[in-house]
Order: C-alpha cells, then structure tokens, then sequence
C-alpha cells in the first residue's frame, strides 16, 4: 500500500477534495497498488503530525514542503504554472486598529510580506484552524480583514470583496521519499504535472522582500513562537549587545542563545558591499543579506538585523567566477587563468610546455573514464612537484608551467622535478601506464616580452620535439630561428622536387645472415638537385608532416615498383604515421602490387604504429590481406610498445634498431637484450633483421643468436640504382 498526503488547504472544499480524491484513484490504477490517501483536519493538525506520518508521497504547501527536504525527501513535480497565491478579503478602514484573520502564521507568513496596504505594527492578528471559518468570521463582521488561499476562496464563491490578490513566487510541491522515487514517472504522466529538480526547489525559497514589508509584521516585534521556525528568514536584536535571536539564526551562526547574548554583533560579521555581509560562524564563514531597522522592545530602543542566508549563492557565484579561469577535469587553471595570473613583472622566467605522446591511443585502449583519472593524477603530479610554480592544463593533452627563476641552473631542478612526474608508470585501477611527453621552452624575457609570445615560442619548441621523438626536451632561442627558415626552405624544396621528378631513391641491400647472400633492398629516399645529392636529414620531418606527403608516396611507389620488376627482388618502401591515417593508401598500394614480380615490403617505425595503435593495427591488418605484401617493423625498441604487444600486430620481419647493435659488443647487457629480442621474435615465428652493422664482430655475434639477415655499411652503404644492377649480376658484397 502506498501513502498520500495531500496539505489540509486542497482538502478544505468539496470540490477540491474530489479533484485530489480523483487524483489518488488514478494513480493507484498507474501503479497497481492501493493507495491509502491522507488527509488532516486543518493546519495545525497537519503541523503536529506530519513528521509522525512521512507518507510515501506528499503534496505539500511551501513550508512542510522545506521540512519535508530536510527529513530526506526529493521534490519531483509541482502543478504546471501554478504558483501560491492569496486574497485580502473585507474592508480596509481608517482606524488606529483593524484586525486581521488568517490560518497559522508558520504556514502563511508569505502572504503577510507581500500585503504592504496593511501596517501589522498596528494590526491585531488572529488566528483559525480553517480557511472556512476565516471567510465567516470576515462575514460576521468578527474581523475587519482576512487572508485566504485564492483556490479556496474561487470554490467556495463567498459574497465578499476581494481587497486585493497577492501572488507569490513559491509552490506546493509533490514531496516523495527516497525509496518511492520509482513513483516519479506515475505522477509525471498526469497532464497537469510538470516536473521540478533540487535546484529548482531550492531556488524558490529565495525571496527577496522589501525591508517595509519585512518590518510591518508585527510578529518581528513580539518574537512570536510560530514564526520562531519559519524556515529562511533569521533575525537579531540587539543594542550595544545582542540582547536575542531566533532558531535559524542561531543555526546559521552555529552560536546558542546564550553565547550570543555575550557578544556584540560587529564580533560576527564584516560588511563586504552594501547589505552584504560575511559572518563568521564557530569554525566557517557564512554569508548574508541583512536589513537594519530601529524599533522599541521591552521599553527600550533597539535595533534589529533581518538575516537571509545567501551563503549557498556567493558560493555558487565563487564557482562560477573560479570555472572561468580554471579546468574542470584536474581543477588546474586553464589558458585564460594562466594568463591572468601570469605575472610576468621584470623578473626572470621560463615558461614550460608539456605534451603527452600518443594520449589518443591511451584514450582509445584504456577509455576516456581512465584517460580523464590519468590527466587528474599527471595534473596531481605537476601541481605536488611544481609548487613553486604555475601550473595549467591548456590542451586536452598539454600543460603549461611558469616558474620564476633566478638564475639558469634552476631550470635544470624545475625540469628535473617534471622528469620526476614522468618517471614511473601511473597505476589507473589495475593497469599501469607508462606516458612519455615532449617538452618546449622559452625564456622571459631572453626570447620573449609578452606572454602571448612566450607562449608562441614556447610552443615553437614544442613542435620541433615532438618531431624528434618521445622525450625530447627543446629549448627556443636564436638558433630557432633557423629552424623556422629550415621549414620554410624545405617546404620550398619539396614542392619543386615532386614538380620536377628531383626524388631519387638509393637502395641498400640486407643479406641472408648465414651465407650473406643479397635477400633483398631497402629504398632510401634522396633529391638529386643539380646533381648534387640532398640527404633526407634535410627535409623528411617536414616532408612526413605537410600536405605533400601523399603525392610524395604516390611518386615513391611508381618507382619501386619499376625497380622491383627491374631487378626482380623484393624491396622497402618506408611510411609515416600520417601514412596509416590516409584512406587511400590501401589503394594506393593495391595498383603498386598488381603487376610486380617480387613482393612489396612495406616499413614502418614503431613510433609510427604506437602513435595511433588502434588504427595502425586496423591499417596493418588490410595491408597484410592484400598479396605480395610483406610488412616489417623498423626501429624496433626506440618506442614504448611491449614486446609482447607483437603477437598483436600482422608484421612478417622486425628490425631492430641500430642504436641495440651498436653497443652489444662492449656492453655485456646489450649483448644479452639483443640476444633474447632475436629468440623471442623466432618464438612469434617472424624474420629479424639487424640493421646499423659495421663492424666483422657484430656481424659475428648477430650471426651467432640466429638472426636472419643483416643490413649495414660492413656489407654496403646505400647504392643508386644503376649499380645495384652490377653487384646482383655477381651478387658481390660491395
């Protein structure tokens, strides 16, 4: 069975009665369950037993409706565009003193406020138990003037002269407990029923009054019990000491009565603007409007404070002012609060950018819910280690730091405590991930006498680490300016080369390590200008970056496909990461594949595939479906992917990086890595290749851990064209 409640004033009238009466049978029919509807003799009968009653669902007038709250029940719906209001009903006359009648002040002190015709200083106020007998006592002539619920009054139709009609801003509202919530949509799907949320029901207990209605109810004077309880309006009277305050003020101040009346009323507050005011409670600060007012108390002149507590709104308007300059997700300030406080002044500084590699691919294997705690702990991090500084997320994936410094070695401490962040893996639930970041700097004011420009070198740096690699840290100064005329040049260069056939490619073989005959080539991409040969240190980073790429590969891949079917052995093509990104590569390759002798091998860095895993994984598999298509992982180890992460992928050779060879021969522990990287890619069944070999003992040691082939300057440097025809006719080590 549930229980309704329904607030003694839509009961007071037949009519009314059945309209609610009405109501309770068709929800019952919504929800297939009885219903018990309750129903009170009057007002004060509801006020001494509603608390003992707590139905499942209640509709309640403004005041119960607060109780209601604070007792743990949700305010759902209210009647749609139905607000409180009220009738003066009677005679107003021109006498010293009139009498007005009304239903309980608790539950209709609204009204009260809202009538400035009546001066209740002057007023005797009585009260009835129902709104019927208020409208008989103003008929009998027992009262000069009545107040009435404008809905009971339109029902009972009595012949009386409305005085004037006070509307109000507040509701009854449909109260429900926690554990009948699942009743909201029952009594949502009425016509008439709109509903409300928390803040909505909060938003309509604040009611600004004129200080004139505020003061012309005489119940402020006589600090009447009822009104002790009215639950927003707290109040003070006082001299040179308090001498009183009411319930909510006591609560709102955290103070008793009694410790109140040893203080004075300055010790509890400090005006911030006009009739705002921040209060000091026992241990917080609490804020409000108050409204000053001389009046005489027991014989004495006095003054009394009408408190209203604003403390929830300055707090909302605080969060709102803070979401402006700060970042939601780590609470660190956002690129409009770290200009605003940036403080630049004349003192030395750096300003530090920090940029997370790959994060699209951790947001992709781990989910955005683990990506955001990752940005929360790496926001932690900064913000613990960079106390000295400021500290901003102003990119999804970007921090910014500025520290003032005094001298140039406390740069090194402030990027060795950014190093600190970065040094062990973040543990996110059960995983542990390992980030890596580039870093740009730039010096106020050496390279920079503005922050808007600082910020630009900064990020100028920025990008030239990210294009060297995971963990580079660039500084901006004059040699940047290079740099900028290096990208410009290239781009020049690039865009000539592509309209004038200038891209050449050199090959260099790799051999079968156990009898170093020639497996196949690998094609180095060259510019023959003028007949001067330009390496690609020149220009392939801004190559691999701009819109030339594309065209650029279609020209690389005409020609191999030519030199395949020239020497008929299968030769490399590198791509780049925005390689894997372009949805005509597939075709692109497919027309290359047609109509070739050998296969096509296809390579591409791991930094390249751990930039976007999951779509380089999806690019990989199509390749790897396509005929003649051999695939094969370069630099292997210079990334962050795991070895075991290879079964994953659909390569068919790795190559490890030149950077593994080159030590192993004097480094014991290099020896063993390279030696078990081999063992573990034969376990996965794949062809290793060893690139970078120089010298006859490496050789000898890559031969001995079973590698399958081998590429480097001992055997042959990288060869144009024409005279790879010459050694593969003897098939000679050059």
């Amino acid at each position: 069975m549930i229980n309704f409640a329904i607030c003694p004033h839509d009961t007071e009238t037949e009519e009314l009665f059945k309209k609610w009466e009405f109501f309770s049978e068709e929800l019952s029919l919504k929800i297939n369950k009885k219903i018990n509807f309750i129903t009170f003799k009057d007002y004060y009968d509801e006020l001494e037993n509603f608390d003992k009653i707590l139905p499942d669902i209640y509709y309640a007038s403004p005041v119960i409706a607060y109780k209601l709250q604070k007792n743990g029940y949700i305010p759902i719906a209210k009647i749609k565009d139905q607000f409180d209001s009220f009738v003066l009903i009677g005679k107003l006359k021109e006498k010293e003193n009139i009498t007005v009648i009304t239903v309980n002040l608790e539950t209709h002190i609204v009204p009260l406020l809202y009538l400035k015709e009546i001066d209740f200083t002057k007023t005797k106020i009585t009260y009835v138990n129902k709104q019927k007998e208020v409208i008989e006592k103003v008929k009998r002539k027992k009262a000069d003037i009545g107040i009435v619920y404008k809905e009971v009054f339109d029902k009972l139709n009595p012949d009386i002269k409305i005085i004037k009609e006070a509307e109000t801003k507040m509701s009854h509202f449909f109260m429900v407990k926690k554990e009948s919530l699942y009743l909201k949509k029952s009594i949502l799907s009425f016509e008439n029923i709109e509903e409300i949320n928390e803040q909505y029901f909060k938003n309509s207990y604040n009611i600004n009054f004129e200080i004139d209605s505020l003061f012309k109810v005489k119940e402020f004077y006589d600090i009447s019990k009822t009104f002790y309880e009215i639950p927003f309006i707290g109040y003070i009277i006082f001299k040179n000491k308090i001498l009183y305050a009411n319930k909510i003020f006591q609560d709102f101040i955290g103070y008793s009565l009694d410790e109140l009346k040893n203080k004075k009323l300055s010790d509890l507050r400090e005006r911030i603007y006009n009739g705002f005011y921040k209060c000091y409670r026992k241990n917080s600060v609490k804020y409000a409007k108050c409204f000053f007012e001389k009046m005489f108390f027991n014989g004495d002149f006095v003054e009394i404070a009408v408190i209203v507590d604003i403390t929830k709104e300055k707090h909302l308007e605080e969060k709102l002012e803070e979401a402006k300059i700060k970042d939601p997700l780590t609470s660190l300030y956002n690129l409009d609060g770290f200009f605003i406080k940036l403080n630049l002044e004349k003192h030395k500084g750096v300003l530090i950018l920090i940029d997370i590699n790959n994060f699209t691919f951790i947001n992709k294997t781990y989910g955005k819910y683990s990506a955001d705690i990752l940005l929360q702990k790496v926001a932690e991090k900064l913000k613990k280690e960079c106390s000295k500084s400021v500290v901003a997320r102003i990119g999804s994936d970007e921090f910014a730091i500025f520290r003032r410094i005094d001298n140039e070695k406390e740069i090194l401490e402030v990027l060795e405590k950014i190093h600190n962040c970065f040094k062990k893996p973040f543990k996110i639930a059960s995983e542990k991930i390992k980030i890596f970041v580039n870093t740009g700097i730039a010096a106020y004011p050496e390279d920079a006498n503005n922050i808007e420009n600082l910020l630009q070198n900064a990020s100028t740096a920025l990008s030239l680490a990210k294009s060297e690699g995971m963990g580079t840290i660039k500084f901006f100064n004059k040699k940047m300016d290079y740099y900028a005329d290096k990208i410009i040049l290239s781009e020049t260069l690039i865009e000539k080369a592509l309209k004038e056939d200038m891209f050449v490619f050199y090959l260099q073989p790799y051999y079968y390590a156990k009898n170093l005959k020639i497996a196949g080539f690998e094609s180095l991409v060259r510019i023959n200008k003028n007949g001067k040969v330009i390496y690609p240190n020149e220009f392939i980073d801004v190559l691999e970056n701009s819109p030339f790429i594309y065209e650029f590969r279609k020209t690389a891949l005409k020609k191999i496909q030519n030199y395949i079917n020239k020497l008929n052995m299968p030769i490399s093509i590198n791509l780049s990461a925005n390689d894997l990104k372009d949805k005509n590569l597939l075709n692109d390759i497919k027309k290359t594949v047609k109509n070739i002798k050998q296969p096509l091998t296809i390579e591409i860095t791991e930094r390249a595939i751990m930039y976007d895993m999951l779509r380089a994984k999806e690019t990989l598999d199509k390749l790897k479906k396509i005929s003649n298509i051999i695939l094969s992982m370069d630099d292997f180890g210079t990334g962050y992917s795991s070895l075991s992460s290879l079964k994953d992928l659909p390569f068919d050779i790795i190559k490890i990086d030149i950077s593994f060879i080159r030590g192993m021969v004097k480094d014991k522990k290099m020896r063993s890595v390279v030696k078990n990287i081999i063992n573990l890619i034969k376990d996965l069944d794949l062809k290793t290749v060893a690139e970078g070999v120089e010298t006859k003992e490496q050789l000898e040691l890559l031969q001995k851990f079973g590698v399958d082939y081998i590429q480097g300057y001992l055997l042959s440097k990288p060869l144009p064209f024409e005279e790879t025809e010459k050694i593969l006719k003897n098939d000679i080590i050059n």
